[in-house]
């Protein structure tokens, strides 16, 4: 249950605004980078500090991202550098955030997951990215160092189109990455769901099942924290800003399509691993029922046999056959023959099957 309620006790009885960060302890400080650019330049400083920003063009665009949330001191001082609502602030230090859009008069905040599929212990990796967007800004914070944002990086420095358009669309390439991942996150759970539907029918040991209600878990958690976005941007498309335009809004769209089949297939998935929780219990019923079929057989086939020798097993003087120097083969053969018809009738009757 930690991934659902990080520790938040630090904030009780403390006023709404309070900058106090509630994820899990790092150690060491954070990293701050800027990428600022136009259709003209670009220019990149991965090791940048607070008195970079008071330099930054106002004629560029100016992407900023922190890395390390637990930096409360940077994270603050830069959200009032850009005058960001407290109320922003401390959600932005609260790092189990439902995915959500804030609107304000001078920028819009939006926080999501980025996940990761990790095959080796079937647990997906999910971190909490904020986003502020103002006129020619926009602020990104990540819990960790690391991202899916390179590809957004190479289109800058290629000077591609998303030079020549503004902070909103910036926003959106952002988002639109993090959603891609989604699917990559989503095909490699689909192969291991493959693998794992696979032991289950041949071999259904604890291990497999273990693994089977982990990858359950993982994925009613992944619905939890990607389920809600699909809002978000269906509202980013509707949002009357002029911080959005028109145009960008378009994209959106096309993004919204994007969340739909994402959550569509996450929903196709959990009710496979439904599925495969009845198969695993089909299989095993099945196995016990071969066993007990075996077992049966082989009780009817001496019900016979101990009934003749119990019968021959009573000590009286005088019962029939006793006497004969042949009685034991004949009883012998009686109890083959007996074997081998209750055999031939089970074959007959498809016990064997």
């Amino acid at each position: 249950m930690a991934r659902f309620f990080n520790n938040r006790s630090r904030k009780v009885g403390l006023p709404p605004g309070s900058a106090i960060y509630t994820g899990k302890n790092q150690q060491g400080s954070s990293s701050m980078e800027i990428l600022s650019f136009s259709p003209e330049a670009v220019e990149e400083k991965k090791t940048a500090e607070f008195d970079d920003i008071l330099l930054l063009p106002h004629n560029r665009i100016n992407w900023i991202n922190i890395n390390g949330v637990h930096d409360v001191e940077r994270v603050k001082s830069l959200c009032d550098h850009f005058e960001v609502h407290p109320l922003i602030t401390e959600d932005i230090l609260n790092t189990d955030q439902r995915p959500k859009l804030d609107v304000h008069e001078n920028h819009i905040y939006v926080v999501l997951k980025m996940v990761e599929f990790l095959p080796d212990n079937a647990e997906i990796k999910m971190e909490q990215v904020s986003f502020i967007i103002g006129k020619n800004f926009v602020l990104s914070f990540q819990e960790v160092v690391g991202d899916t944002f390179n590809s957004v990086r190479d289109r800058i420095h290629a000077r591609g189109k998303i030079c020549g358009r503004g902070a909103e669309y910036l926003l959106y390439a952002l988002i639109d990455t993090v959603v891609d991942n989604y699917f990559v996150a989503l095909e490699k759970i689909g192969d291991e769901m493959e693998l794992m539907e696979e032991d289950l029918m041949l071999n259904p040991d604890t291990e497999s099942v273990r693994d089977l209600y982990t990858l359950k878990r993982e994925m009613l958690a992944l619905r939890r924290a990607i389920w809600p976005l699909r809002e978000v941007i269906a509202q980013m498309e509707r949002e009357d800003s002029r911080l959005v335009t028109k145009a960008t809004k378009l994209y959106y769209r096309d993004l919204y399509d994007h969340m739909i089949q994402v959550i569509d297939t996450i929903e196709t998935y959990r009710d496979l691993l439904s599925g495969m929780v009845d198969l695993y219990q089909s299989t095993i019923s099945n196995r016990m029922n071969s066993i007990m079929k075996v077992l049966t057989i082989i009780s009817t086939v001496f019900i016979p046999i101990t009934f003749l020798t119990g019968m021959y097993g009573m000590n009286f003087d005088y019962m029939p056959g006793v006497s004969n120097q042949n009685g034991f083969w004949i009883l012998a053969g009686v109890v083959l023959v007996s074997i081998v018809s209750m055999l031939f009738y089970f074959k007959k009757q498809g016990w064997f099957n």
